[in-house]
């Protein structure tokens, strides 16, 4: 499902830089920035990497039921799992194009602006994905969690914006046990 959300997204956004610009090759990747080794994991200069940095789980909606009436009864099932993800768009330009880098960037911010929510009837190819919508908002972080960001991502600093995208929603749809309904009533006549 996350592989989903950040796929569509970079498509999505592809497909307006392609317009815009008069592109014939996708500018936006997902992937990581850095491999584990320590090296570079993109192999092409001048390409506005997505990455997720981040998921936590949105606390508001923890506390769902985990039973639920049915005609037959009630059942046991796990309740839904609802997550945030936090992704980064980096420009990952030759120094001699950071004037582009900023421009591509700026294209990007753009292109949230005016499409924040991804839904299935805007975004069809969420549908069959799980995913009935997406919001994304900027993610602001001050200068001490930018640092500490990239230098968990063990990269250099570059030219980049952080949003929050709101919210999956995982769902455990196996039932873990059912409970028969009472279907009748009726006293015990030995009972005093």
């Amino acid at each position: 499902m996350i592989e989903h959300a950040l796929t569509i997204s970079a498509r999505e956004v592809n497909q307006f830089l392609r317009l815009r610009y008069d592109l014939n090759e996708d500018k936006v990747l997902s992937g990581s920035l850095i491999s584990q080794d320590g090296s570079v994991s993109i192999q092409d200069e001048n390409k506005v990497i997505l990455t997720l940095v981040d998921i936590e789980q949105e606390t508001t909606l923890k506390n769902g039921s985990r039973y639920h009436e049915t005609p037959n009864g009630t059942t046991f099932k796990s309740p839904d799992l609802h997550l945030n993800l936090f992704i980064l768009l980096s420009a990952y330009f030759n120094p001699l194009n950071y004037t582009e880098a900023l421009k591509y960037l700026s294209a990007v911010i753009s292109f949230f602006h005016a499409k924040p929510v991804f839904n299935t009837s805007n975004s069809p190819e969420l549908i069959g994905t799980g995913i009935d919508k997406l919001v994304f908002e900027i993610f602001h972080q001050d200068s001490n969690g930018k640092n500490n960001l990239w230098s968990t991502l063990g990269a250099k600093y570059m030219p980049s914006i952080q949003y929050k995208v709101r919210m999956l929603t995982i769902s455990d749809a196996s039932i873990r046990q059912q409970i028969d309904g009472i279907h009748n009533v009726g006293l015990d006549k030995n009972i005093p």
